[in-house]
């Protein structure tokens, strides 16, 4: 079985959150995606970074959300 690198995770989420969140766009989900990648990349949590950052990403994502539909 093929290792995936974390950027094909990273990828996978960014695919993911588009996918669930279709009233945020594309870069402000690739930007909530780096935003959070920042943070945890280097921690030594290297195994499960890409994990973190799709459960930090989706929960800030849909709290812009929320903002959107109200506005």
């Amino acid at each position: 079985m093929e290792k995936r690198t974390e950027r094909q995770n990273i990828h996978e989420i960014i695919e993911r959150l588009t996918a669930q969140f279709p009233l945020v766009t594309r870069s402000r989900v690739d930007h909530v995606i780096e935003l959070e990648y920042v943070k945890l990349n280097g921690r030594p949590v290297l195994q499960y970074v890409s994990n973190l950052v799709e459960h930090a990403a989706k929960a800030r994502l849909a709290r812009v959300a929320v903002v959107n539909v109200a506005a």
